[in-house]
């Protein structure tokens, strides 16, 4: 059974989501995320419709930054703080998101399928492993990311399995076109020499 969790305080934590990513406040949008997490990890029915178009915007938004933090050559403390809450910050929202799936399946993974770039940015940020060296955090920040990753994979393949054959197919289709790039390249790197994760 569901616990009582008021509409009203999941629509605030989305909307103090969305303006955190908005703002670039990672930190912010980490903490009411994972808020947002545990009211609907007990009750998931009430993140639908316009909530997950809020969530599924704010997570391209976040995904946008970790890309780019993840392309960043140079290193140190302050990137790899950076990583490691955009790492959280995205297994939170997979997290939140799979609940939901599992709840709402073809109707949930249809509307995030048609938010925009939202295929497209979990596949290159799921795609690109950072490269850059952050010192002795160096070792933590690449396994958060990885982590981080593997979420996004789990994601992405968990709402193409419960999407509705015609939206499976649009995506799956673009999925290696020019629309997808550079993901689509880093996923055929991937899947034919990339060595296996730990």
């Amino acid at each position: 059974a569901e616990v009582a969790v008021s509409s009203q305080s999941v629509a605030k934590l989305a909307d103090l989501i969305h303006k955190a990513c908005e703002k670039s406040a990672w930190d912010k949008g980490l903490t009411a995320a994972t808020a947002l997490e545990i009211a609907t990890s007990s009750a998931p029915s009430k993140l639908k419709g316009v909530l997950v178009d809020v969530l599924g915007r704010s997570l391209v938004l976040s995904l946008s930054a970790f890309h780019a933090a993840a392309s960043a050559q140079d290193g140190g403390e302050d990137l790899a703080a950076l990583m490691t809450t955009l790492a959280a910050l995205t297994i939170v929202f997979c997290n939140t998101l799979q609940l939901s799936l599992a709840k709402f399946k073809d109707s949930l993974a249809d509307r995030l399928l048609s938010t925009d770039n939202f295929a497209q940015e979990l596949l290159c940020a799921a795609t690109r492993a950072p490269t850059a060296n952050f010192g002795e955090t160096s070792q933590v920040t690449h396994f958060r990311s990885l982590q981080a990753r593997r979420s996004l994979g789990e994601l992405l393949a968990a709402i193409l399995e419960d999407a509705s054959p015609p939206h499976r197919l649009r995506c799956e289709t673009a999925l290696l076109s020019d629309a997808f790039e550079p993901g689509a390249t880093r996923l055929v790197e991937v899947l034919t020499s990339a060595r296996p994760d730990p």
